[in-house]
């Protein structure tokens, strides 16, 4: 699966969101706390995230720049012990202690393998839905990102990365911008562990 998206700085909220709300359906607020484990003198990662309701997932990506300004990442993730827990109505705590396990295994695996804890991030996410003639689903999320500020990410999943349906996800990642009001001159092309780094 291919991730094509941009991010860019928000500057007014409120205004932005209101935007978003005249086109887009709004789907929930989520917590996210990702930890960045990198091998040593190396720029190779991966990401742990847990995420509100969600199992825990661990991530890497290959990203390529697309005229300096659009992303067309290469995504691999799997998720780390079992994902009962997500559909429980009243907690389990074995289900809490077996994901605790899993991911402490995991991290252990990582230790061993090199890794080491790079950064950390915590960001808050409100998520909008919503389609166009080209593509079914186009995800719109406004985030806080702590130390860092408010940013809204546009992205379009995608099995295919040819020329024509790559450039057709970068016009409607530029026309759904265009429709939040937000300039393009505010697209930020590095990563959050890159822009956190730089506020140590």
């Amino acid at each position: 699966m291919y991730e094509i998206e941009l991010k860019a700085w928000v500057d007014d909220v409120s205004a932005t969101e209101n935007k978003i709300n005249e086109f887009a359906k709004y789907i929930g607020l989520t917590e996210k706390h990702d930890t960045y484990w990198r091998l040593k003198e190396s720029e190779n990662g991966i990401r742990i995230r847990q995420e509100t309701g969600k199992p825990i997932t661990a991530t890497w990506k290959q990203k390529n720049l697309l005229q300096s300004e659009i992303e067309l990442n290469t995504e691999r993730e799997f998720i780390i012990g079992s994902t009962d827990f997500v559909n429980d109505t009243i907690p389990n705590e074995k289900n809490a202690e077996a994901l605790k396990n899993s991911l402490a295994n995991f991290e252990d695996f990582l230790k061993l393998s090199g890794f080491e804890i790079h950064l950390q991030k915590y960001k808050s996410t409100k998520t909008w839905q919503h389609k166009t003639e080209e593509f079914d689903l186009i995800t719109i999320e406004i985030s806080y990102v702590e130390t860092l500020g408010y940013f809204i990410e546009i992205e379009i999943l995608s099995e295919k990365n040819d020329d024509k349906t790559v450039t057709k996800a970068q016009n409607c990642l530029h026309e759904t911008l265009q429709k939040c009001e937000i300039s393009k001159e505010k697209i930020e092309t590095r990563y959050y562990w890159q822009l956190l780094k730089e506020t140590l």
